[in-house]
């Protein structure tokens, strides 16, 4: 049984922008917030992501995801082949709406025009799937060149404190020595508006947008 389980390296993007480990960003002493919601700012995502047209694919929330990922297996010095161990532990919520998409939909219905199928045929095939984890897990794994063992779990902030746990009984079991993990939540979506307009909208404060990704490994060495 492995007591002590190492952080090589840890990649952040959020409302103050993106950092790793080394190089921490503390977040911003002021941030202006929009109507309840702190915007997420530029972030590297096309220094892990070089093809146009993945980039396009992919919503905030897996951008974000990636990045941090990108950032965290940089910094541990995970890279080539030594990612082909690797395994991943990812946590994500189901669904991730398109919102010019929604809009058009209401449109044409109040319109009396509506063609669902015409509609559905816009979204991309990250948007509003069950399996939206296991897609944002899978997109890692490709994008990275991770190769070892994937487990994907659904929700935001409990989800990623799962993930952690189940990462961390792994390596303390010794059925693995290198694991991603990480988790995220997009804060900055219209879908959150209704939160915000509600009675509850003062108690419930100001929505940050955050993806966190960490190396853990059972070896000491370069912790």
């Amino acid at each position: 049984m492995i007591e002590t389980i190492y952080i090589k390296g840890m990649g952040i993007v959020h409302s103050a922008g993106a950092c790793a480990l080394a190089n921490g960003q503390a977040p911003a002493a002021v941030v202006s917030a929009v109507q309840g919601k702190v915007p997420l700012p530029a972030f590297p995502v096309e220094r892990f992501v070089t093809k146009a047209r993945d980039i396009n694919a992919m919503g905030a929330g897996q951008k974000m995801l990636v990045c941090a990922a990108g950032l965290a297996l940089e910094e541990a010095g995970v890279n080539g082949d030594s990612r082909s161990a690797c395994d991943l532990y990812m946590s994500a919520k189901i669904g991730e709406r398109n919102d010019s998409v929604d809009a058009a939909i209401f449109a044409a219905a109040a319109d009396g025009v509506l063609d669902i199928n015409q509609e559905l045929a816009r979204l991309r095939p990250t948007h509003f799937l069950a399996e939206l984890p296991n897609l944002y897990a899978a997109n890692i794994a490709i994008l990275l060149g991770l190769k070892g063992e994937s487990l994907s779990f659904v929700g935001e902030a409990a989800a990623s404190v799962q993930v952690v746990i189940h990462a961390l009984e792994k390596l303390g079991s010794a059925r693995t020595s290198q694991m991603l993990v990480g988790g995220v939540f997009n804060g900055d979506q219209a879908m959150h508006d209704e939160y915000l307009a509600g009675p509850d909208a003062e108690r419930l404060g100001i929505f940050g947008t955050a993806a966190c990704c960490m190396v853990l490994d059972a070896e000491s060495q370069g912790a």
